[in-house]
């Protein structure tokens, strides 16, 4: 039985204004996870390149290396994209994870006035805050990708969370407003299109100039922790398996995700 069709699931909602992402649609009320949905759905149909899988809630809704993406029912954006990358090698990944990044936050730069950053690997923030989470999955054959998820979890209207987290913030909380969340979610999917089609033209380099001109803390003196350490470092890069490029006393160093924290 599909994960997707245990849930209660709507079909009324279409996304007009798009050439190909989300013109299908699997809207459903609660579901587990719309990026397992999509997993299952790869499994058990032939779901179109730009499918989107949306949610008003998410049982078991995952962020980056395991953590848990909270989300009250029904106020944010819960939503995966199923792309189907053309001979995508599995080294070069990363680069999808920054048109994925750039275009959320172009397209969020719309709806709110402070300056809207990628801190690298998975975060969008407002001024230090937390406003969406991304997580991205592949499904493999031989080496390179046969279909990409692209999970997004964007707070919306929620006002209040957890008090242990602190540093978050949503739409709502930024503009002193209710947004349209389908309004959101189309100029979040246009934004999408628009940097596949800047990678299908191989404008490799302007996608890059976009992600770092995001980047957050990028050239920029900041504190980190290293192996339980603080140190002083300034992020001058990120190499093309998607490690970060930190230049610490005068020493270049890598590193995957969990292996350096923000401060």
């Amino acid at each position: 039985n599909l994960v997707c069709n245990k849930f209660n699931q709507k079909l009324s909602l279409q996304v007009k204004t798009t050439n190909f992402i989300g013109k299908e649609l699997h809207y459903y009320e609660e579901i587990s996870s719309t990026n397992e949905c999509a997993k299952q759905l790869i499994a058990n149909s032939k779901p179109s390149h730009g499918a989107v899988i949306l949610a008003d809630f998410q049982l078991k809704g995952k962020g980056q290396a395991g953590n848990v993406w909270q989300s009250a029912k029904g106020k944010n954006l819960l939503f995966s994209i199923l792309l189907k990358p053309n001979q995508l090698e599995v080294t070069a990944q990363f680069i999808w994870n920054m048109m994925i990044s750039v275009a959320l936050a172009e397209g969020l730069q719309q709806f709110v006035n402070n300056k809207v950053q990628v801190k690298w690997p998975n975060d969008i923030v407002i001024e230090r805050r937390k406003i969406a989470g991304i997580l991205i999955e592949n499904t493999l054959q031989g080496t390179t990708i046969s279909h990409l998820i692209a999970g997004v979890g964007l707070n919306v209207n929620q006002l209040h969370f957890a008090p242990e987290l602190t540093a978050v913030s949503s739409l709502a909380m930024e503009r002193g407003v209710e947004f349209e969340k389908i309004a959101v979610l189309e100029q979040l999917l246009r934004n999408v299109e628009y940097w596949i089609a800047k990678y299908e033209a191989n404008q490799i380099g302007e996608i890059k100039r976009a992600y770092f001109s995001r980047l957050y803390q990028y050239q920029e003196i900041a504190t980190y922790l290293v192996d339980g350490s603080q140190v002083s470092g300034e992020i001058i890069g990120v190499g093309e398996h998607g490690q970060l490029m930190v230049n610490i006393d005068g020493t270049l160093q890598q590193f995957a995700n969990k292996e350096i924290k923000f401060l």
